[in-house]
């Protein structure tokens, strides 16, 4: 189901990566891997998010962020910015730090472990978007992230992260 662009199945890839996390699948300390489906996610995530205001986001390299930024401050000038739109594009610029860092461009990747991108990244990302979908009044969204964030949540939980 599509709520305003947005498809509900998307959030299938959270729900399946927190049974990984209940199965014992996923070590927090082994590092986390740009190939795991929860990276699809993102990537499609902010893919759709983006185009919810007629921007193509494609990749993240630098240009990308620079389409980011003119989305903003095209936002703010006609009044359509509002604080939710701003945590999504700061997290999208954090999630292009994160592929820059674990992908293999100049020299070795940086590695970050599976505990890192939970902590600093995934749970911020649920959370904002839930406030984004509230905040547009997307109920319908807004319920299936929070049903992904409950599972996510417990199972993090349970696996003691």
């Amino acid at each position: 189901m599509t709520s305003e662009g947005i498809d509900e199945d998307l959030f299938k890839y959270v729900d399946e990566y927190a049974l990984s996390i209940e199965n014992g699948d996923v070590d927090e300390s082994e590092d986390f891997d740009p190939d795991w489906e929860i990276f699809t996610f993102c990537q499609l995530f902010f893919d759709q998010f983006f185009g919810q205001y007629g921007t193509n986001i494609r990749g993240f390299t630098q240009r990308s962020r620079e389409a980011a930024a003119l989305l903003i401050e095209g936002l703010k000038a006609s009044g359509r910015a509002n604080e939710q739109v701003g945590e999504m594009v700061v997290l999208y610029e954090e999630f292009c730090d994160m592929n820059d860092n674990t992908s293999k461009g100049y020299g070795a990747p940086t590695p970050i472990t599976v505990r890192i991108f939970h902590e600093d990244f995934l749970m911020g990302l649920l959370d904002a978007a839930t406030a984004w979908a509230d905040g547009e009044s997307h109920t319908s969204l807004s319920r299936r992230i929070g049903e992904s964030v409950a599972r996510y949540k417990s199972a993090t939980r349970s696996a003691q992260w």
